[in-house]
Order: C-alpha cells, then structure tokens, then sequence
C-alpha cells in the first residue's frame, strides 16, 4: 500500500483484474503476481522450442515486441529446471537426440514406463563420450536400465553396450517407419517396395504380442509366396 498499510479488502474488478482497496488511505491497487504471468506467457516460449516458430508471428500473436520476448526468453534459459530420478528400477530407456536451427543438439533419456524425462544433455552432436558419461551418471545414482529403445545411432549403441551391458536394445519403431519411407519414397515402383512399405506403416500399430505375432507370420508368409513365384518362374523357364 500507499502508506504503509497491511489492511485492505477487495473493491470490485476492473479490466478482468480484481481490484484492492487500502482501509488507511484508500488507495487502489491491483495486484500481480510474476509467477503465474511467467506461467501464462510460457506457451510462446514452447512455440519458439518445439515448433521452430520465428519472432515475426510470435509478436504477431503474443502482441509483445521483439524485445520483450527476448527479455522473456532469457528469463526461461536462465531458470532451467531442475531433474530428479523418479525411478530406478528396471527402466525401460528411451535415448534421442533432436537437432535445433542454430547448432543445439538436446539429448533426452526419457522413461517410457512413467513418462519423465530422468536426464537430458546440451551439446552439438551425438557423441559416445557424453553420452556414455550421462549413462554412467545415471548408474551412480542407482538407475537399472533394463532396456534401451532408440534410433540406432553408433554412439548410442556403443554406450549403452559399455555401461549397461545386459539391457534389452531395440530400435525405435518410428525411426524404422520414418527410414523405410525414406529408402523407398512415398510412392514406390515395384511391387516389391510397394509391399515393404505397406508393411513398415503397420509396424507402429502393434501394441500386444500377439499383434507383433500376427505381423511376423503375415510378413514371413507373403516372403514365402514371393519366393514361391520366383521358383514357378524359374521352372518355366
């Protein structure tokens, strides 16, 4: 307050803002609370990280200047949130790294079973020394990786087999997904990549054993039938 006074009491609300009134002074006040504004205004910063959206529509949308958002910005960086370990028991680890616009790489070691993000690193690339580091950091603390999911990268593979030898790895099945695609376009030629590629779609569908069953018969079956054809040709011939 004004004079110095700690008793006032609420007098109606203006602009959407309840408004306080001094009972010494009468003096009006509305009160504001940083943290929950910091709060508030987080969703442009997750626009400008995950989205890769550039200041020219942020201001747009936010109606703050180019300055103001990078004030807010620094603020964010500088208050990076603290990681604790959530679980230690048989872990089932998804490693990842994902690669910004200006040079950062943020790599993630995410726990699949409680959906917590357990360690992350700041660097430029994927490397086998860091990331065998953080691996080692997240034994000390008495994390038991049981398995492993990630992209296949060599630095990755070459870590986890030097820190957790006897964890389970297993490729990311969108990873899979994404390179089948890549290796045989979106609209293949031949029969034969038309028909890997209809098969690397469903692959993300499996969710029980018995789907992972019910997709290796049907995979192995029509590898059977083409090579069935083949022989039919052959003999033909």
């Amino acid at each position: 307050m004004i004079c110095g006074s700690n008793s006032f009491h609420k007098k109606g609300i203006r602009n959407g803002k309840q408004r306080f009134q001094c009972s010494n002074c009468k003096a009006y006040l509305t009160h504001k609370n940083e943290g929950v504004k910091l709060n508030n205004q987080f969703v442009w910063f997750k626009k400008w990280v995950i989205e890769r959206q550039v200041y020219k529509y942020l201001i747009r949308d936010s109606g703050m200047s180019q300055s103001g958002i990078q004030r807010l910005f620094n603020k964010y960086l500088k208050s990076a949130p603290t990681v604790a370990i959530r679980s230690k028991n048989k872990v089932h680890l998804l490693i990842d790294g994902t690669y910004f616009a200006n040079g950062l790489c943020l790599i993630l070691y995410y726990d699949h079973d409680i959906r917590y993000v357990q360690l992350y690193r700041e660097t430029n690339q994927e490397k086998y020394k860091e990331i065998k580091e953080d691996l080692e950091n997240l034994k000390k603390l008495g994390v038991d990786v049981y398995s492993v999911t990630c992209d296949g990268h060599k630095a990755i593979l070459k870590a986890v087999r030097k820190v957790f030898p006897q964890a389970i790895v297993q490729r990311c099945l969108v990873h899979i997904k994404r390179q089948t695609r890549n290796y045989l376009s979106t609209q293949p030629k031949t029969i034969q990549a038309r028909e890997l590629l209809r098969l690397s779609q469903k692959i993300t569908h499996i969710k029980t054993l018995e789907q992972s069953a019910y997709w290796l018969v049907v995979s192995h079956f029509r590898k059977l039938h083409k090579q069935s054809n083949k022989m039919q040709i052959y003999s033909f011939i």
